[in-house]
């Protein structure tokens, strides 16, 4: 494998059930990424290839082997999870109460390892900036290169937060995360792509372009990026109200 696809997208699955199954075959047989990381997310193991061998028609998610996921609770059955096409990926488990919410995971591809971090900013009394510290406190051993030296991290999701924030409210707080991300070392790529925030997520209230959704790569990997977009059609804007990233990486 030369050049890997990777998509990241919050499929909406909570308002959005009845359409799951479309979802899958969207982005099975259109989208066709080679890694996934995927927020509000509930697997489809009868019909998508992420998740086994269709031919043996798996049915449980555990019998699966190329992606994790968890739901954030009995009542929200849906949650955050990397999916591969067939690629080896285990968990890395780090200490957290974000679990439904935060993925991280090893991929093997050639001789590379990536560690792919799947984040989805839940908002508590309304606030994203409280869950996306904490979340952070709780991957900094790994961001910092104390668990494992040297890693290739791809850090993607829906962060629920936005500059754009900052301009309607008092504080910079949205500012102040986005420098702690900085601070370790990470580069946003929609920033390198793109000279203004761009439409990741989309509401009819909306009174302009909301950017929610990020992707965040470590520096040894920043020369290894081929391309990065924001994706919309027809069938992105009836599945999900958020836009699916695509990025594509050269691991030759």
């Amino acid at each position: 494998m030369e050049q890997v696809k990777i998509i990241n997208w919050n499929t909406n699955y909570w308002q959005r059930k009845h359409l799951n199954q479309k979802f899958w075959d969207f982005l099975d047989n259109d989208l066709k990424p080679d890694i996934a990381l995927l927020q509000e997310v509930c697997p489809n193991s009868k019909s998508s290839g992420f998740i086994g061998d269709k031919q043996k028609q798996i049915t449980k998610f555990s019998d699966a082997d190329t992606f994790i996921w968890e739901n954030i609770d009995q009542k929200r059955k849906w949650g955050t999870g990397i999916f591969t096409n067939n690629i080896p990926i285990r968990e890395l488990k780090i200490k957290t109460d974000y679990q439904g919410c935060l993925s991280v995971a090893e991929i093997k591809i050639n001789k590379i390892i990536l560690t792919a971090i799947s984040l989805y900013a839940i908002l508590e009394y309304g606030y994203s900036i409280t869950s996306l510290h904490r979340m952070l406190s709780d991957l900094t051993l790994l961001l910092d290169g104390k668990l494992g030296l040297k890693r290739n991290i791809i850090l993607a999701g829906d962060f629920n937060a936005s500059l754009q924030w900052d301009e309607q409210q008092a504080g910079i707080s949205h500012k102040i995360m986005f420098e702690r991300i900085d601070n370790f070392g990470l580069v946003n790529l929609l920033d390198k792509k793109y000279a203004k925030p761009i439409e990741t997520w989309r509401s009819i209230n909306a009174k302009r372009n909301w950017q929610l959704d990020y992707v965040f790569i470590s520096l040894n990997l920043v020369d290894k990026i081929k391309d990065i977009n924001v994706l919309y059609n027809d069938q992105i804007a009836e599945l999900s109200d958020h836009n699916p990233i695509e990025i594509l990486l050269d691991l030759e």
